[in-house]
């Protein structure tokens, strides 16, 4: 579901009890209950994404419950189990209660007396309709609540690939509600406590108060907004290499009509179309958080005007990736207090002077191709195999999902390599200019030139590691590498591009070890960047080669009932009338087929729906990835 301007959501609370046990204290009472929630009113989570965005999202509320269940089972079922599960046992006790939702678009799930092992955003059905749903207890931070609604809504977490707690930096952008888990490690993060309002009906002493973030970035808002990647009147959509071009940003909270966002094409067109956008994010309203000052260092969580990216981000070797169109933080750049700031990249360059904040909340600033356009600074990653090792390990039994096909053992090997992941830096229109190169964050101390000799090191760098423990088992671990270096001056090239070449020989045995590599280039006058990020495998358990032929013989009937498999319309429709316990090849290829269409257009529908169906079929998430993806490649 993509986000449109206003949505109607139910806000359904469950009192729920064990058969002769009290009522659950509720550390929100009924009124507290409509007083974050109900649309009606002038606080809670609805006012705060109306606040946010100025009215440009509006939720419009519907408040059920507490709804008093008294049921043994149920209560049991909900302290444990998983989160879809639970939703599902919720949904189908309110329906008990009369609970009907003929036109709302999603549900916000209270429940009450009982801790939730794992809340947070997840579908399920009531009244024969799939919906988006926000499970909670009553023990979430302010912010918690604001980032589940803005699932619920349609909104996806954006990224920051230097962050590398989570895979390809998800939840790293510092700047918006949708990366609520952790903001990307910023310290301090940008969140704040809440001052309790007497008399609300949430107790002081709730978690609520505890921690509340920024509004939605409007990079975010517009990705998953209905018009993407159309521009609404709020977007303002500049060519590629834009001539000097005066925009005025609003800020998000702002009540000025106007400009609140500004995108640049970058020209690319394969895979898909890229863009980078510019926001004005000042410190006030629920963007008062973003209050910290800029250092010498990294300004993210500074206010000031924010730089994001629109990319494809992951690889299809990584579970749930890659994602299409997603946002990347890139960099804020602060409001100078004198003088005037340029700031610029590969793509193009934007110019803010001191006096350009009006006292309506806009900032008047300057966008162009970037100039001079001769300077610019590239980047390429190849990944050379120097020596590779097989060892016969484990034995296995693969499932084999054809229709007439039984799981088979095969004996996996251990699969190590060595490898040297190998960068090279270019630059043109730089006078003599010295090269800096980083890994994960961590710069190689000096420079080098194009005619710098050979030198080596080694260098500590914190990555994020999947450690294999077997076949398709790996746990996710950010550790410590000491990784041998070489660079060395490459000398001109045509055109008068000047080269250096960063050589990095990661340890073998780690598993999938995830490497971002920059690159700065400066002279006197101007500086060029550029970066890109690497996933080098040094250890692997695989299946032998005949699995895989065995594999495609069970994949080809499925694949022949392909031909004449149709999707439903809708989104969560593909799934019903499914047989679970016996599927034929036509009803679990068009299942599949429908996945792969659906995550086209929404990735978290399609992985809930692949978690979905490998859990009914008692197999892993990964085989029915691996499967769809045969089925993909034609």
């Amino acid at each position: 579901m993509a986000i449109g301007y206003a949505r109607k959501l139910a806000v359904i609370a469950l009192s729920i009890r064990p058969a002769g046990g009290a009522q659950p204290t509720t550390a929100i009472t009924q009124q507290g209950l409509r007083w974050l929630w109900d649309s009606a009113g002038g606080t809670g989570i609805p006012a705060f994404w109306r606040e946010s965005t100025a009215g440009l999202v509006r939720l419009d509320t519907e408040v059920f419950g507490y709804l008093a269940i008294e049921d043994s089972d149920l209560h049991a079922a909900m302290t444990a189990g998983k989160r879809s599960a639970q939703v599902q046992l919720a949904l189908d006790a309110a329906a008990a209660q009369g609970v009907a939702l003929p036109d709302h678009d999603g549900v916000v799930l209270v429940i009450a007396g009982i801790a939730t092992i794992d809340g947070g955003k997840t579908v399920g059905s009531l009244g024969g309709r799939m919906l988006p749903v926000a499970l909670f207890d009553q023990q979430g931070q302010h912010d918690f609540l604001a980032h589940e609604v803005g699932h619920v809504i349609g909104l996806e977490h954006p990224f920051r690939q230097s962050f590398t707690r989570y895979v390809n930096g998800e939840y790293g952008d510092p700047t918006c509600i949708m990366s609520a888990m952790t903001y990307g490690d910023l310290a301090p993060a940008p969140t704040r406590a809440l001052t309790p309002v007497p008399g609300c009906g949430v107790a002081a002493t709730s978690n609520l108060w505890s921690a509340a973030g920024p509004g939605p970035s409007p990079a975010t808002l517009w990705r998953h907004c209905g018009e993407y990647p159309a521009a609404p009147p709020w977007v303002q959509l500049l060519p590629v290499d834009p001539k000097p071009t005066p925009v005025t940003l609003c800020a998000p909270s702002s009540t000025r009509a106007g400009t609140r966002l500004a995108v640049i094409p970058t020209g690319a067109m394969a895979p898909a179309p890229g863009y980078y956008t510019v926001e004005y994010r000042p410190a006030i309203g629920w963007d008062s958080v973003l209050s910290r000052q800029a250092g010498i260092g990294d300004t993210a969580g500074c206010a000031g005007l924010v730089v994001h990216r629109i990319v494809d981000i992951g690889t299809s070797a990584q579970y749930g990736f890659p994602r299409t169109q997603a946002v990347e933080y890139v960099d804020t750049i602060p409001i100078p207090v004198g003088g005037r700031v340029t700031w610029y990249n590969s793509t193009f360059v934007v110019r803010v002077a001191e006096n350009a904040v009006t006292a309506d909340g806009a900032i008047a600033v300057e966008l162009a191709e970037y100039t001079p356009a001769s300077v610019w600074a590239r980047l390429t990653l190849e990944v050379v195999e120097t020596a590779v090792t097989r060892t016969p390990d484990q034995v296995v039994t693969v499932p084999m999902m054809g229709p007439s096909c039984t799981p088979t053992q095969y004996t996996t090997e251990i699969v190590d390599t060595s490898l040297t992941l190998r960068a090279t830096g270019l630059a043109h229109g730089l006078t003599d200019p010295s090269f800096t190169y980083a890994v994960n964050g961590i710069e190689l101390a000096g420079t080098t030139s194009a005619s710098s000799p050979a030198r080596s090191g080694t260098l500590h760098v914190q990555a994020t590691v999947d450690v294999p423990t077997g076949y398709r088992q790996s746990e996710r671990q950010v550790q410590w590498l000491e990784v041998r270096y070489t660079v060395t001056g490459a000398g001109a090239g045509a055109g008068g591009t000047l080269a250096t070449v960063l050589e990095l020989e990661p340890p073998t045995g780690f598993g999938l070890i995830t490497f971002e590599v920059t690159i700065t280039a400066a002279d006197a006058e101007w500086s060029a960047e550029s970066g890109s990020t690497a996933h080098v495998a040094t250890r692997a358990w695989q299946l032998p080669a005949q699995a895989e032929i065995d594999r495609a013989s069970c994949l080809r009937p499925i694949k022949d009932a392909l031909e004449d498999a149709t999707l439903e319309p809708g989104g969560f429709e593909i799934v019903e009338g499914v047989d679970w316990k016996d599927p034929t090849a036509q009803q679990l290829g068009r299942l599949l087929v429908g996945v792969r269409r659906l995550a086209e257009a929404s990735p978290w529908q399609a992985r809930e729906l692949l978690e979905r169906a490998a859990d009914q079929l008692g197999v892993a998430a990964a085989d029915l990835v691996i499967m769809r993806d045969h089925l993909a490649s034609g």
